[in-house]
């Protein structure tokens, strides 16, 4: 084997978490597009995506779910920044990062070893860190890997254009920067030499930093206040607002298991026993005793206000 093709295998080894299946740009009449190229990702395909100017893309979960690879894609005009805004906070907590120019915005990148991680560990990290450098979520700041675990066994998730890869639009090769913008790489070999592991343990660590926001509340109101009609009352109040404010269920929010407040239980429900839909639009109990079962259809916000003698003015 060759100087460049050992380099290349290095390459692989660093920057792709899945080997088996890779994401070639091709060209087409509309302009080109990236497939799913169930075929390994290899030194020369990677050395053919360098010589063709036509780059390739790794996906970022392996079979199993884990991956040794995070990474940031920030499509914003100020995505650059940003991006090195994150990194630094990550080269601070002892998981080296590098920022990668694009056509607009950047990307960053994380190597970790010496083991791979599950997915949804990778992406709460990612989230922790974002959060620890005061960047708000926002869709055009998209986590690599894109997804918490593979859909199946046949799935693949999201893919990422590998670094210093050109661009598929522009041709345009990107650079490795450090944090603060200090270049450190614009070939293979470079980024091999500078780039530097993040500890499995450390990044670990920092999923358990990350904190959900609160959910944003409806604000109480007097049931009398609550519109006209079933239906205008289904549309207008959750199943959430309902339990909190008339069944005094203090931490029910859409898409959680609650205790249920009915007395059909006999006693406190020791085991949340209500399941609120994730569109806040209905809620079952799993006891078949229970009016709020309803003979396994549940219970819409208009129906748990009847029964808790609240609807107010509906008619």
């Amino acid at each position: 084997m060759t100087a460049i093709a050992d380099v290349a295998d290095l390459y692989v080894a660093t920057f792709a978490a899945r080997h088996d299946v890779c994401s070639p740009w091709i060209e087409t009449p509309e302009g080109g597009q990236w497939i799913c190229a169930r075929e390994p990702l290899t030194a020369d395909v990677v050395l053919a995506a360098f010589r063709s100017g036509r780059p390739v893309a790794t996906y970022m979960l392996d079979a199993d779910s884990t991956t040794q690879l995070a990474a940031l894609d920030i499509d914003l005009e100020d995505g650059l920044m940003l991006a090195d805004r994150v990194a630094r906070v990550m080269t601070k907590a002892g998981c080296p990062a590098y920022v990668e120019t694009s056509r607009r915005g950047g990307h960053l990148w994380c190597s970790i070893g010496p083991f791979a991680l599950p997915g949804i560990v990778v992406r709460r990290a990612l989230r922790a860190f974002l959060q620890e450098a005061g960047i708000e979520p926002d869709p055009k700041i998209e986590l690599r890997p894109g997804q918490d675990r593979l859909s199946g066994p046949d799935g693949v998730g999201t893919a990422l254009r590998m670094p210093l890869m050109p661009h598929q639009k522009t041709g345009v090769k990107g650079v490795l920067m450090a944090p603060g913008g200090r270049i450190v790489a614009e070939k293979m070999h470079e980024a091999l030499e500078a780039v530097e592991t993040a500890p499995t343990a450390t990044f670990a660590a920092w999923a358990e930093r990350w904190a959900p926001p609160e959910p944003i509340l409806s604000p109480a109101r007097d049931p009398g206040d609550r519109p006209r009609g079933i239906d205008r009352f289904n549309a207008d109040v959750g199943v959430s607002e309902v339990l909190r404010d008339d069944w005094h269920v203090a931490n029910a929010l859409p898409g959680k298991s609650v205790s249920c407040p009915s007395p059909d239980h006999g006693g406190p429900d020791r085991h949340p026993s209500c399941r609120i839909l994730a569109d806040d639009r209905r809620l079952f109990c799993h006891n078949p005793g229970c009016g709020f079962h309803n003979a396994g259809r549940g219970r819409d916000a208009y129906d748990l206000a009847k029964m808790a003698g609240t609807v107010g003015r509906v008619t």
